[in-house]
């Protein structure tokens, strides 16, 4: 997986979404971890066997700053 950039202004949020893809014959739940403050993101996604889900992961930034995290 590569990179996710998320950008915008203070108070307004910017979201992206990830496809977790499970080929296993039983669900599987991923566990989602982020130390950044401003980032939201689901503490647990399971998904169906053989299928996919979307991550909503969401940036809401409450002042003017820039960051980053590498996880």
């Amino acid at each position: 997986m590569g990179d996710i950039f998320l950008s915008c202004p203070a108070r307004l949020s910017e979201t992206a979404y990830v496809q977790l893809d499970n080929p296993l014959d039983v669900p599987v739940s991923f566990q989602g971890v982020c130390s950044a403050s401003r980032v939201f993101l689901p503490a647990e996604v399971t998904v169906s066997a053989k299928s996919s889900a979307e991550l909503k992961i969401t940036y809401h930034p409450l002042v003017v700053c820039e960051s980053e995290v590498t996880e």
